[in-house]
C-alpha cells in the first residue's frame, strides 16, 4: 500500500506573525535611521555659515595695522567698527558679542541668530620665538555661536612684521 503525502501550499498563522514582527522590527530600524539623519540634515548649513562669518571677521581684523603699543589701550575707538585702525580695537567686540555685522556696522540679513565674539590675546600669545610681551604677535579668537549649532572658535595669529 503506497501512501501518498499531500503538500499542503501556503503559510500558517504563526509563520505570517514571526515574519510580521520581523519586517516590522526591520522598518522600525530604518525609519529611526532616516529620523536621525533628517532631523540633522540642517546642520552642514549651520556650520558653514558659522565658519563664514568667522573667515569674514578673521580677514577684517587681520588686514589691520599691527599694534604700535602693547597691550592694547583700554579706550575703545568712537564710531564702531567703521574706525578701527588696529587689530586691537577689535577687543571691544568680545565684552557681550555681537549679531553679525558688515565693517560698517549693518546687521547681515539672516544671520540674526548667531553671536560673534572676538578676543585679542595682547599679552600671552606666542608663535615659536616671537611673543606678545615683545611686541612681536597677537592671537585673535573668533568664537561664533548659534543655538541651534556648536559653538566654534577660530584663531589666527598677526605677526608685526
Amino acid at each position: 500500500m503506497k501512501l501518498i503525502i499531500q503538500r499542503s501550499r501556503g503559510f500558517t498563522l504563526v509563520e505570517l506573525v514571526i515574519s510580521m514582527v520581523i519586517i516590522a522590527i526591520g522598518l522600525s530600524g530604518t525609519l529611526i535611521v532616516i529620523n536621525s539623519v533628517v532631523k540633522r540634515s540642517g546642520d552642514p548649513m549651520v556650520i558653514y555659515q558659522a565658519v563664514a562669518i568667522a573667515e569674514s571677521y578673521l580677514e577684517e581684523i587681520s588686514s589691520k595695522a599691527f599694534p604700535t603699543n602693547m597691550p592694547c589701550s583700554s579706550a575703545q575707538p568712537v564710531g564702531g567698527r567703521v574706525n578701527y585702525y588696529n587689530v586691537c580695537d577689535y577687543k571691544y567686540i568680545a565684552a557681550a558679542g555681537e549679531v553679525p555685522t558688515d565693517q560698517t556696522g549693518n546687521a547681515i540679513a539672516g544671520l540674526g541668530s548667531y553671536n560673534v565674539k572676538v578676543n585679542i590675546d595682547d599679552t600671552g600669545a606666542s608663535l615659536g620665538a616671537l611673543t606678545a610681551a615683545a611686541n612681536q604677535v597677537v592671537r585673535i579668537d573668533v568664537t561664533v555661536s548659534n543655538p541651534n549649532g556648536p559653538t566654534m572658535t577660530y584663531s589666527v595669529y598677526r605677526t608685526n612684521y
